[in-house]
């Protein structure tokens, strides 16, 4: 079986925004003071974060969201899917081989509060969900 790599790349630019614009919602407005307390960082220490420059790491995690979202689109393509249920499905696939399983073990090995487990595992289905759904759509 050959890959695919004929993807549609307006499709795959705006899922990567809006998979982006999700993340920061997610982990700002929504549960921003959650993933603070869970990590230990006072409100002081992330003003400081801020301070310190966010541009970087702004573009480098849009930059990252453009390649997961490629990867999911050639994976799309791929494999023929082109309905809802279709794309619902390969992104829980995906989340439960590789995301669910590496917050696990990270979160088993590290020791660290079930909170960002949770945090992080409910922000990845819902992105990769959102990210499969529109590359489907579009």
């Amino acid at each position: 079986m050959a890959l695919s790599f004929a993807v549609n790349y307006i499709g795959v630019l705006v899922a990567a925004l809006v998979s982006f614009m999700f993340g920061w919602m997610w982990f700002g407005p929504v549960f921003g003071k959650i993933w603070m307390k869970a990590m230990k960082i006072s409100p002081r220490e992330a003003e400081e974060m801020s301070k310190n420059g966010v541009l970087v790491p702004i573009f480098l995690g849009f930059i990252l969201a453009l390649i997961g979202s490629y990867v999911i689109a050639v994976l799309i393509a791929s494999l023929g899917i082109v309905t809802v249920k279709g794309a619902l499905l390969l992104g829980l696939i995906i989340w439960l081989g590789f995301f669910f399983t590496t917050h696990f073990g990270n979160n088993m090995w590290e020791n660290k509060h079930l909170n960002i487990f949770y945090l992080y595992i409910g922000q990845d289905l819902c992105r990769i969900l959102i990210i499969c759904l529109i590359l489907v759509l579009m």
